[in-house]
């Protein structure tokens, strides 16, 4: 065990060009911006030839609004047409004294829109200088970008999604010749430290484990446990593989992960069938449990997504994880993990995913090694069973654990050897 502790390292830090919006696009589109809510006060004010284009006309109109009651004689007020100021500007009113309710009522609508596209203008340039702001904190030397736990970036190694996010990330590097490449994809609320006992038991054979920090969780940027699309988690699982391949050419790539980690590695696949060299799935979610996700559940789940997102539907119970009352102490003390409630919007993706999943398994030919505990309570055994039906793959095996729990590599000492 000595060797293998000295044989890993964390990779040195690495900061990738960041993906993303530029501050010279931002403001080239809201420009277009202003310059279409410019044209479109223009447009109306030639189409009613009532209005002035200018905000000081506004006040005559103002000022002559309530004598349009009932007027004694046929008004003369100052008509001014788009282009045309001044003395030249002034014409007879062309409605009848008799029609004065409607001339009112007529200056009322077309003064309230000018109002409101004027207020609007108003607000373009301050979202445009908000969002500017924003990307111009983006490069690292002008404003450090710091973890949610207050850390530099700069002193981390890290990688920068095409969404413009930090994501923390790990490495680990045995000393010898490389066999080959594994990407460990971490499950839901926890983070990818929590692997380092796997990592090294996977140095001490000889290959060079990495994996990060999803969006949402750990070290990384992003609203906790909140993802936009769960296309994003494994957008980013093949930015970070991208880049470890164009450092380490010609070695093969496996994918590794446990439960929702379970799930980006299969789409991950399926996303590029040909090039991986096999697949290690430890209690991967591919169903959704029968006894939570009911239609009634699932319909009310849809219908909160779109007026409560954010709404708690409970939190996990730490109990559930593994059988080892000390790994789930560490469970419950680390800082890191979520520890709140799964939130409505973060489960609708969730339930997106296995749908995509159930789509897409066929697809997979890799060699495919699944292990899963029996009474899992957190992943069902049956996404197990029916992956292993649906692939494609020749070479698949599956080991079921009757008495583990979800977490294999952090179960008993005597489960956790035979996973091994």
């Amino acid at each position: 065990m000595a060797g293998i502790l000295r044989g890993s390292e964390v990779y040195p830090n690495k900061r990738f060009p960041q993906a993303g919006i530029s501050q010279a696009l931002k403001l080239q589109v809201f420009s277009v911006l202003i310059k279409v809510i410019n044209c479109n006060i223009h447009t109306c004010l030639k189409q009613t030839r009532v209005l002035s284009p200018t905000l000081d006309h506004l006040q005559i109109y103002k000022t002559h609004l309530p004598s349009f009651q009932q007027p004694s004689q046929p008004l003369r007020m100052p008509a001014i047409d788009v282009g045309k100021t001044g003395e030249n500007a002034s014409r007879t009113w062309p409605y009848d004294p008799e029609n004065s309710q409607q001339l009112r009522s007529e200056f009322l609508h077309q003064y309230s829109l000018l109002q409101l596209c004027v207020y609007v203008l108003s607000l373009v340039p301050a979202f445009c200088l908000h969002l500017v702001g924003q990307s111009s904190r983006m490069p690292e030397e002008s404003s450090p970008r710091k973890t949610p736990q207050n850390v530099p970036y700069q002193d981390l190694p890290h990688l920068v999604n095409a969404d413009g996010q930090h994501l923390f990330c790990r490495y680990w590097k045995p000393a010898t010749t490389l066999r080959g490449l594994v990407f460990v994809a971490h499950g839901a609320g926890e983070h990818c430290c929590r692997y380092d006992d796997l990592a090294q038991m996977l140095t001490g054979n000889n290959f060079f484990v990495f994996s990060h920090d999803h969006v949402g969780h750990g070290k990384s940027e992003g609203d906790r446990m909140i993802v936009s699309d769960f296309h994003v988690f494994v957008r980013d699982c093949l930015q970070h593989i991208d880049l470890m391949k164009k450092d380490h050419p010609g070695l093969p790539m496996f994918l590794l992960g446990h439960s929702m980690g379970g799930a980006i590695a299969i789409l991950t696949a399926c996303e590029r069938p040909n090039e991986f060299s096999g697949m290690v799935l430890i209690s991967p979610l591919v169903v959704a449990s029968p006894d939570v996700a009911t239609p009634i559940k699932v319909f009310a789940a849809k219908v909160l997504n779109f007026v409560l997102p954010n709404l708690s539907l409970g939190t996990l119970d730490p109990n559930m994880v593994t059988r080892n009352r000390k790994e789930v102490d560490a469970y419950i003390s680390d800082p890191l993990v979520y520890h709140g409630g799964m939130k409505v919007c973060f489960v609708i993706q969730l339930m997106n995913a296995i749908a995509k999943i159930q789509r897409s398994l066929s697809k997979l030919t890799l060699p495919i090694l699944v292990l899963h505990g029996s009474p899992d309570k957190l992943c069902d055994i049956k996404g197990s069973f029916l992956l292993m039906d649906t692939v494609s793959s020749q070479d698949k095996t599956l080991k079921v654990y009757e008495e583990a729990y979800h977490a294999l590599h952090k179960e008993l000492p005597e489960e956790t050897y035979h996973c091994d």
